[in-house]
């Protein structure tokens, strides 16, 4: 194809920068199956499933195993695009699986909870742990 000006087809595709990446939940996927699609966009975060648990007036979270369905309904898309904040998708999880998302960032060899930075974007958390790694491993 031919363009008379590359230029301006450069600055169109930048308009772009904002594409929807949807991670499908279904009845036939596993929270291992689903935790493998995110950490394969995002190498350095990681996410794990809770559920509350009451005994004696105390509440706990309880970390769901990697068999774990998230829904018995149909396909449901959750938004996990690069710009969206970590809160963001915490808040779709809760909403449509009623169970507790948490995701860790890798730092060196451990994995840090992100709730303090919830606000940043998934691409900025999944940055900041390439850079940790990178500064570890220096």
């Amino acid at each position: 194809m031919y363009f008379k000006n590359p230029e301006r087809v450069l600055d169109i595709s930048k308009s772009f920068k904002h594409i929807v990446v949807n991670i499908l939940i279904s009845k036939k996927k596993s929270i291992g199956d689903i935790r493998k699609e995110f950490s394969q966009l995002y190498p350095f975060l990681k996410i794990e499933f809770y559920k509350t648990e009451e005994s004696r007036g105390v509440t706990r979270r309880v970390k769901l195993d990697d068999e774990f369905h998230l829904t018995e309904n149909g396909a449901i898309p959750i938004d996990i695009s690069k710009h969206r904040s970590i809160a963001l998708v915490k808040k779709d999880f809760l909403t449509i699986s009623k169970l507790i998302a948490q995701v860790y960032r890798k730092s060196g060899t451990v994995w840090v909870e992100t709730s303090h930075t919830d606000s940043w974007s998934l691409e900025h958390q999944n940055f900041e742990g390439e850079q940790m790694n990178d500064s570890s491993t220096q």
